[in-house]
């Protein structure tokens, strides 16, 4: 046998086993798929840890759902609680240390309602004024930060001690969003959306840094009290904020990845941050954004009888992420790596 030859037959043998790898990657994807049914499309989930279950709002905008997916099994109807509200906000929060109670912004009566995570009963309610509509809490420094109607001002209030935080102007509008930081003493929260991105912090609460990226999601890390996550366009982009006001106004980008398609939807845990675009569930290391696994989401779907859907919000558990679809009254789960 020539050189050429040998080169030949390698060059082969590396096809064929690229082939073989690919074709173990597409079942390997389709096996990390599950879709639980449920009784309306939902938005905006969120994870109650320690108790296998996922709360939403309805995309009605009339009902807070607690759908068991722990005891579901894909292709299943999940159990179902439901509790009605006159008002809803745009979303819902809790504390990974405290899973017996959410928070839900109304923004008609000025309050935030805290709810019991499994009978949904209003246990608690705290006036924080204004019109909350999207709320966040940052779970260390027990803070509850609260967004109003029109994204102009985010109004807070201790837990610990309930004492209203003076609101703070940070001009947005009703596609802003809001996230604290999970870790920190301090209080502190990002607002990010179409007219750019921005850290807050210090006492009394001030702009630390900002950023003209014009973004579609934001995830905080749930390990440094400073760094998130945004989607803009077909990247997610790692940033640092300022909470010592060292960098003199700057937003830092410590890291990019672009993932080929607009993302929708961000979110993370201890290890990974996970994109969702129309098609794809990519998880990325939070360390570096270098990509662990790709699903494909498509091919499930279709097979359901669900197609050109748009995901209207992701959450993490324990082993899987959960996606809502808009329009669909599925909830989609896919293993983590």
């Amino acid at each position: 046998m020539t050189s050429l030859d040998r080169h030949i037959l390698t060059l082969v043998t590396l096809a064929v086993v690229l082939v073989l790898l690919a074709g173990c990657s597409s079942v390997g994807s389709e096996a990390k798929l599950g879709l639980l049914r449920v009784n309306t499309p939902l938005r905006e989930p969120i994870w109650v840890p320690k108790k296998e279950a996922v709360l939403a709002l309805s995309e009605d905008g009339q009902r807070v759902v607690r759908v068991a997916v722990g005891e579901t099994k894909p292709g299943s109807r999940a159990p179902v609680r439901s509790r009605e509200f006159e008002d809803l906000g745009d979303n819902l929060t809790l504390s990974p240390e405290e899973p017996d109670l959410a928070y839900l912004p109304r923004p008609d009566s000025g309050r935030i309602s805290a709810l019991d995570t499994d009978g949904l009963r209003v246990v608690d309610n705290h006036d924080v004024g204004d019109t909350p509509s999207y709320v966040t809490l940052g779970a260390q420094s027990e803070t509850l930060f609260a967004l109003s109607e029109d994204g102009a001002t985010v109004s807070g209030m201790g837990l610990e001690t309930p004492e209203r935080i003076p609101s703070v102007g940070v001009g947005g509008s009703t596609e802003t969003l809001l996230e604290s930081p999970e870790k920190g003493l301090d209080p502190a929260f990002w607002t990010a959306g179409p007219a750019g991105v921005a850290f807050y912090g210090g006492n009394p609460l001030k702009r630390l840094v900002e950023g003209p990226m014009e973004t579609a999601d934001v995830a905080v890390d749930l390990a440094s009290s400073q760094r998130a996550y945004i989607a803009e366009g077909n990247r997610v982009v790692t940033l640092e904020g300022d909470p010592e006001d060292f960098l003199g106004g700057r937003l830092e980008v410590m890291a990019t990845r672009n993932v080929g398609e607009r993302v929708e939807r961000l979110a993370s845990d201890e290890l990974f941050v996970f994109a969702v675009t129309q098609d794809r569930l990519v998880a990325m290391r939070r360390e570096t954004l270098k990509t662990v696994e790709s699903v494909g989401l498509g091919r499930l779907l279709e097979r359901e009888g669900v197609s050109s859907v748009s995901i209207s919000g992701i959450t993490v558990g324990t082993e899987d992420v959960y996606l809502t679809l808009e329009e669909a009254p599925y909830v989609l789960s896919i293993k983590k790596p």
